[in-house]
Parts: structure tokens; sequence; C-alpha cells
């Protein structure tokens, strides 16, 4: 990993790939079980803290949890009533979806000074 990317960009890269898969899976079901386990060679090989690390998985995977094609956003539609359906489902998609992952990307940054 080292070698390949700088350091610097991992726990980016790290928010980024959790957030993608949370846009279609669950953040506690499927994201942290596939993701954590990679956690501890990442880090012995970079340098990184595992605790940013961790911290950046739950951090992306949480920012797209809302997105319409995952269980978050499936909740918040399904109990939406009929006529606000179509307009919630282009909201989430084209406005939380994005300002979420922006958070995200912020959060991860700030964290990378913290931790």
């Amino acid at each position: 990993v080292e070698n390949e990317i700088n350091v610097i960009f991992i726990p980016l890269i790290m928010c980024a790939i959790a957030a993608f898969m949370s846009l279609f899976s669950s953040t506690l079901g499927v994201v942290t079980p596939a993701l954590f386990p990679i956690v501890p060679s990442i880090a012995a090989s970079s340098g990184l803290s595992e605790a940013l690390l961790f911290s950046c998985i739950v951090v992306g995977a949480q920012a797209s949890a809302i997105s319409p094609f995952s269980s978050g956003g499936s909740l918040i539609l399904g109990s939406c009533p009929d006529k606000y359906k179509e307009k919630l489902f282009k909201d989430l998609l084209i406005k939380a979806v994005p300002i979420g992952f922006i958070a995200a990307i912020l959060a991860t940054i700030i964290m990378s000074f913290i931790l």
C-alpha cells in the first residue's frame, strides 16, 4: 500500500469505498464486515492509526446510507406517503447523498489530522 498510494490519500480512499458500497447495501450488515478485516494490514503497512481507518469506513458508509437504494433510504421511502415518494426519491439521490458524501470527505480530512 505505502509504495503505490500516497499515505495521505488512504483514509479518503477508504471513506469513498465505504460510501460507494453503502449506496446499495447496509452499513453495519455489509460494509463494515467487509472492510474491517483489512484495516489492520493496511494500518501496519502504511503506519496509519487503525482507529482512523475504522472511523473513515464508518463515516463514509453512514454518509451514503440514506441512498434510496440502501437500507436506510428504503426505510425512509417505505414510510413516506405515496404522493411524496417520487420527489423524495430524487431528493435523496440528488441532494442528500452528495451532501453526505462531501461532509464525510471533510470529516475524514479533519480526522486525518486528529487521529
